[in-house]
């Protein structure tokens, strides 16, 4: 723990200390990223988020979206791959696993 001095009234402070305990002035912390009322931590989410949407070209909502589709998928070839080897296993013939196995798709 160090002491440093306010900036606005000049008394030594914790530099772990979020504000000076003699005028109430924010303070910064030793990693220079001042926190007040959660402000700048709002705002650099918005950043964050800003530049998502912006180096795709989809919202975060359409990203999660996508992300969940692509789990639905692995899971429907999961379930695929296990109906073809229990198939193989009764001896069934290719023709008959691609009917029972596969979903038909959707137009």
């Amino acid at each position: 723990m160090a002491l440093v001095k306010c900036k606005e009234c000049g008394q030594d402070v914790s530099n772990n200390a979020w504000k000076c305990p003699s005028c109430g002035a924010g303070y910064f912390s030793t990693f220079g990223f001042r926190l007040r009322d959660g402000f700048n931590i709002v705002l650099v989410l918005f950043i964050l988020m800003y530049f998502i949407y912006d180096s795709t070209g989809l919202t975060p909502f359409q990203v999660v979206a996508r992300i969940e589709k692509a789990r639905e998928l692995e899971q429907r070839k999961a379930d695929a791959n296990e109906c073809m080897k229990v198939g193989t296993q009764r001896g069934k013939t290719v023709d008959q696993l691609f009917d029972e196995c596969l979903p038909k798709p959707n137009n």
